[in-house]
Formats: C-alpha cells, structure tokens, sequence
C-alpha cells in the first residue's frame, strides 16, 4: 500500500529530507517514531512563509529514504517567498 504526504520545502530542509510539520519538543520526543527524525529552529506557517506567531514549536524533518521504505511517497508544495 502506498501512503501519500504532502510536505513544503522549508528553509532548514537538509540532503534527503523532508519536512513533516512543526511540533513542540514533548511530542517530537514522544510520539514522532520515525528513526531519521531532527528538530529544526525556526518553524514558518508554510501557506504564508511568515515564522510562527508562538514560541516552543519547531520544524521536524525526516529522511525522504525512511519514508520511501515505508513506501510513502512525498508531494512537495512550494512555501510562499517571505521566508
């Protein structure tokens, strides 16, 4: 079975990743299970491209190489330019 996630290119997106949403550091830690997971600085709203309007959320980033083995196929969305 193929799962579909729809992701943006954020800024802080390194080599093979993929940017998965922005989250506080307790659920990042907690119920985020993927092995390749990395929590980024600076989390954007990215429909507009302005950073976040709250502190303690963070941008969280896994490898595109995790999700292809789980056979879950990426669809990228361009973030808005004010990043």
């Amino acid at each position: 079975m193929i799962t579909y996630m729809e992701t943006w290119n954020h800024p802080e997106a390194g080599e093979d990743e993929v940017f998965v949403g922005n989250y506080d550091k307790v659920f990042f830690e907690k119920e985020i299970r993927w092995k390749t997971k990395r929590l980024g600085k600076v989390a954007y709203d990215p429909r507009t491209g302005k950073k976040m309007g709250f502190e303690g959320y963070f941008p969280v980033f896994v490898k595109q190489s995790e999700l292809a083995e789980l056979n879950i196929k990426i669809v990228m969305r361009e973030m808005k330019a004010e990043v």
